[in-house]
């Protein structure tokens, strides 16, 4: 979140190497409330690295849809650069996905966990079916139920004894 993202790409950078950087992706969510001392805090940070520089990425698996303007656009001839039955485009750096509300089917009872939408996309941009998932922090076992879900192989740990147990009752 907003108190260490910055902190932790600094050690991202040391472990890893500032060259093996890819991305900063923003989930942007309008879940919650608002602040009449500082601006709404409604997004978390998402840093990708990659061990080697021939890592996978599938854009294509999570194309985002046009905006109705640019549809519209299409139309004019004068204006096209992109054809009128092209709705869709390459992601952003900023995938705007509901976090999960106090009501929602999914929630678990974890404070931190993250809506399956999140790791669905996470997973579709980075691999392929038969794949090998690992969340070293399994927390509520969302991205072991998406993986599953999706056709990919996972492995998944956490210290905490309850949230293996949480994992293995979701899947």
């Amino acid at each position: 979140d907003w108190h260490a993202s910055h902190y932790i790409k600094c050690e991202m950078d040391k472990i890893f190497g500032y060259d093996r950087f890819v991305n900063e992706i923003i989930w942007n969510y309008t879940t919650g409330g608002a602040s009449r001392a500082h601006l709404a805090r409604k997004h978390d940070v998402i840093l990708w690295y990659s061990k080697t520089p021939d890592y996978r990425f599938y854009p294509d698996e999570i194309r985002e849809q046009r905006t109705e303007k640019s549809l519209a656009r299409a139309q004019n001839p004068k204006g096209a650069r992109i054809a009128v039955d092209n709705v869709t485009k390459l992601p952003t750096d900023v995938w705007c996905i509901e976090a999960l509300n106090p009501m929602a089917v999914e929630r678990l009872g974890y404070p931190t966990q993250k809506p399956e939408a999140l790791l669905e996309r996470i997973i579709q941009a980075s691999s392929v079916v038969n794949d090998v998932v690992a969340d070293f922090f399994m927390g509520s076992g969302t991205t072991q139920a998406v993986a599953q879900k999706l056709g990919r192989r996972w492995i998944a740990c956490d210290i905490n004894l309850g949230a293996i147990q949480t994992t293995l009752k979701r899947l």
